[in-house]
């Protein structure tokens, strides 16, 4: 029993033709690119942005305190349900 070798499933031609329709739109491309990795760094980093903001704004009885309390709390509870 032969066993064929596994399909190459990243063809370097395809790729370079579909570069070359995209070509008008390389600026586009490349912000888009750069915003998916900007984003997928920055995902790690938001609870610790979340837990800072509660533990901060929690801490004094300070106008972020009450805003937190109140109708921002609402928002935060919003944001981590949504998480």
């Amino acid at each position: 029993m032969s066993l064929a070798p596994p399909p190459k499933t990243i063809r370097i031609s395809l790729l370079k033709r579909v570069f070359a329709f995209a070509a008008p739109y390389r600026k586009k491309f490349y912000v888009s690119l750069f915003l998916a990795v900007f984003l997928a760094v920055l995902a790690p980093v938001r609870p610790l942005l979340i837990q800072i903001t509660l533990n901060k704004g929690l801490a004094d009885d300070s106008a972020v305190s009450k805003f937190i309390q109140g109708p921002g709390g609402f928002i935060i509870e919003i944001t981590i349900i949504q998480i």
